[in-house]
């Protein structure tokens, strides 16, 4: 398969995604599926919108309260309140997602292996079976995965 043909692809589910309200582009409205995908990315575009979306309310209505906010869970990931990150890492805390089993230091920064990922997406979405053994995984290898986990 081509250089265009993978582009098109990874542009089809990058849309589907997108369409059902998941963060898939940077804030330049690029893709840039051949990027390697860091743990941040992966929190961001795999927590609801709609979760995100509520908290994000919440904290702006209460004036920027981070009251009911797991903040310091968010610190351990290097994710601060100024960090575009932080409430969706907040929501995933909430949600159990980042309770993982894996014992490497994770940052926001962190390139995510095959091994992570699959630890991430057996806890959003365990009917699934996840195992992707790559050392570094690009945005663009990962879409479909998360596609079929979160457009059930």
């Amino acid at each position: 398969m081509g250089v265009e043909q993978n582009y098109e692809k990874a542009f089809a589910i990058f849309k589907k995604l997108a369409d059902a309200g998941y963060t898939v582009a940077y804030k330049n409205n690029t893709l840039q599926p051949e990027r390697e995908l860091t743990f941040g990315e992966l929190v961001v575009m795999c927590t609801s919108p709609e979760a995100v979306r509520e908290a994000y309310c919440a904290y702006v209505d209460s004036k920027y309260s981070t009251d009911g906010l797991d903040v310091s869970g968010a610190y351990r990931y290097g994710v601060t309140e100024k960090h575009p990150y932080f409430i969706a890492f907040c929501v995933a805390l909430k949600l159990g997602l980042l309770e993982c089993e894996n014992k490497e230091k994770l940052s926001c920064k962190t390139a995510v292996t095959g091994k992570i990922f699959s630890e991430f997406m057996r806890k959003l979405a365990p009917e699934y079976e996840f195992t992707i053994s790559s050392d570094k995984l690009r945005r663009g290898e990962v879409f479909a995965h998360i596609r079929e986990a979160l457009l059930k």
